[in-house]
């Protein structure tokens, strides 16, 4: 998975720095490249997060040329005393330039860390790359595996407004599923007997917590109803309730009227005994059905021996297979080398990948014949009329579109996401009888949406949501 932070705390960075250094012969001038960022000690490599990449030119006259995934700035900088020092109209940042490599520190006072290698060095190429920590060969690390996996629980609430009195006193039964990766990245499904709770992608630290399985926090993900989690609001330290194998989760649900509550999830894994906890500390079911239930079957077999839900995120005959969930298939595509041209209708910017044809789409509100929000990329040459007789996408940006798309194909379909592509998480449907899928992703503010529909195969030609050209596509989108 190559899923990292959110794109605005780089923009807020990057479009502040200044650079280094004022003498024709001084060894920092040049053009520097970012190679890695780090952040609560994970490493990803910046090539594998941005389209274009990060460079930085520093130049003899004390001024620097910053190109920023595509997006140009200038500022000035200074380097005394083994010390960087950048000043920009906004922000100011520190760092250093050791051993061939100039490194941002503490960026926006989030310890935050960016290296840059100067081109044409090969200092980094030495050193081991992100992401080849104790793990080797796709396996996961002991703290990996204490994290994924199938968890058991109950959930209830606190502190709720009036629109939500009737869950006060309530407990609920509560399952979980924590897909991890090597990479120390992982997906959490939450869910009761009835319906869904959460989805959310989550980072672990093994240095983030108070005891030996690190800390978890959450990247991003949705909650029922229609609620948000965003980076960090799930903090989730297990070493700190005096348990073993124990860990809680909490945040908060508010609704778009301002009404909510606050929410507690209580988990320990599959098959973990709960006796050592008070007996109003144990899930619902424990006497009556679970401790009976995690003897005799998995997870997965206990639930529908129940006929009961498993979350709609999950590919219930995969897990009682393969012990693990999935949905359609996604492959993440190595786009580095796609190329093509970028678009502009007004508001968004986006990459016609070379050998795609792109047409303006109509606002029919305003009756102009090109909507600035809009655009429609083919797989071919074709002139205008017969797009619709090749595979492409339709992408749409709406500014504040905070309701969450409905299955357009009216339940002949299959769940798709949620990824991460181009700093996005995308998630959608796809329609299992009509080739067709509908996507979505958050846009730049909270309530603002891209959406893209997308024909898969037409007179013979095909694309996939796991082509290199399309995630390009994806991955591409610019708000202005």
């Amino acid at each position: 998975m190559k899923r990292f932070l959110s794109k605005l705390i780089i923009i807020a960075m990057l479009f502040t720095i200044s650079s280094c250094g004022k003498k024709d012969d001084d060894p920092n001038v040049g053009t520097w490249n970012a190679a890695t960022i780090t952040m609560a000690g994970e490493v990803r490599e910046i090539k594998d997060m941005f389209f274009v990449g990060i460079s930085l030119e520093l130049k003899s006259n004390g001024k620097f040329d910053l190109d920023w995934d595509g997006e140009k700035d200038k500022g000035a900088w200074t380097f005394n005393n083994g010390l960087l020092n950048l000043e920009g109209a906004k922000e100011s940042h520190t760092g250093n330039i050791t051993d061939g490599l100039l490194q941002l520190v503490n960026v926006e006072g989030m310890n935050i860390e960016i290296i840059f290698e100067k081109e044409g060095s090969d200092v980094l190429a030495a050193r081991p790359k992100p992401m080849e920590e104790s793990t080797s060969n796709n396996t996961l690390s002991n703290i990996q595996k204490w994290w994924g996996g199938e968890w058991y629980g109950y959930w209830h609430t606190h502190s709720e407004t009036s629109d939500y009195t009737d869950f006060q006193g309530g407990r609920w039964e509560c399952f979980g599923y924590i897909d991890m990766e090597s990479d120390d990245i992982g997906d959490i499904y939450l869910w009761d007997p009835e319906g869904d709770f959460a989805v959310a992608n989550i980072s672990i630290s093994k240095d983030g917590g108070a005891g030996e399985m690190g800390a978890a926090f959450s990247n991003n993900g949705e909650l029922w109803f229609g609620g948000k989690i965003e980076n960090a609001d799930w903090i989730i330290d297990p070493s700190i309730y005096g348990y073993d194998n124990y860990m809680i989760i909490d945040g908060r649900y508010t609704d778009n009227l301002g009404g909510g509550f606050n929410y507690i999830v209580y988990l320990r894994p599959w098959g973990e005994s709960w006796n050592d906890n008070k007996e109003d500390e144990r899930p619902l079911w424990y006497d009556t059905w679970y401790l009976s239930a995690y003897q005799a079957a998995t997870m997965w077999e206990a639930i529908e021996d129940r006929d009961a839900h498993i979350h709609t995120r999950i590919n219930q005959n995969e897990i009682v297979d393969a012990g693990k969930p999935s949905s359609t298939e996604v492959v993440i595509a190595d786009i580095k080398n796609i190329t093509g041209t970028v678009i502009d209708p007004g508001n968004i910017t986006i990459l016609c990948p070379q050998g795609w044809t792109n047409f303006f789409i109509p606002d029919y509100i305003s009756g102009s014949d090109k909507n600035p929000n809009g655009l429609e990329l083919y797989k071919g040459n074709e002139a205008e009329g017969y797009q619709y007789l090749m595979p492409g996408l339709e992408i749409q940006y709406y500014e504040f579109n905070p309701d969450t798309p409905s299955d357009k194909f009216a339940g002949k379909s299959e769940v798709w996401g949620p990824v991460q592509i181009g700093g996005r998480t995308w998630q959608g449907y796809i329609g299992t009888e009509r080739n067709e899928a509908s996507i979505w992703a958050q846009a730049k503010e909270k309530d603002s949406q891209i959406r893209v529909q997308i024909m898969f195969e037409a007179e013979g030609v095909e694309i996939s949501l796991n082509d290199a050209e399309v995630q390009a596509i994806l991955a591409s989108i610019k708000i202005k």
